[in-house]
């Protein structure tokens, strides 16, 4: 979705860089149109409300609109990565958890044999004193 939104950024960019180009009222015509068209792809407000109801909304009012909406997608994106990251977190704790309880299993086993030997050891210190 990253890439996406950030071709659709580049595409604001590239029309509103049209807008030095050309007579003014043939440009602002076609501005209008591909900003529709762009509004229309991120879902974005085209009308603007006015007091007679709505209407079809000017260039300024298309700009800021697919700019609140490219700024909603990107937290969206955010928010999924953030929890994607958190899923990945929440397994690496699972089995970091995995590995301490095998760990402490390996610990209490080398205890036990660190016992074991000890107590060879006094048997065959104990044998040996007796001699």
């Amino acid at each position: 979705m990253t890439n996406q939104i950030q071709r659709w950024q580049e595409r604001l960019r590239e029309i509103l860089a049209k807008e030095k180009e050309g007579e003014p009222a043939d440009r602002r015509t076609a501005i209008h149109g591909e900003l529709q068209k762009l509004a229309y792809e991120v879902g974005a407000w085209t009308r603007t409300v006015t007091p007679a109801g709505t209407a079809v909304a000017g260039i300024e009012e298309l700009t800021r609109n697919i700019h609140q909406a490219l700024q909603t997608l990107s937290m969206i994106d955010a928010c999924k990565t953030a929890a994607d990251n958190a899923g990945l977190t929440k397994d690496a704790l699972q089995e970091t958890r995995k590995a301490q309880r095998t760990s402490r299993i390996i610990a209490i086993a080398a205890v036990v044999s660190s016992l074991a030997a000890i107590g060879s050891m006094v048997t065959a210190w104990t044998a040996a004193m007796k001699t």
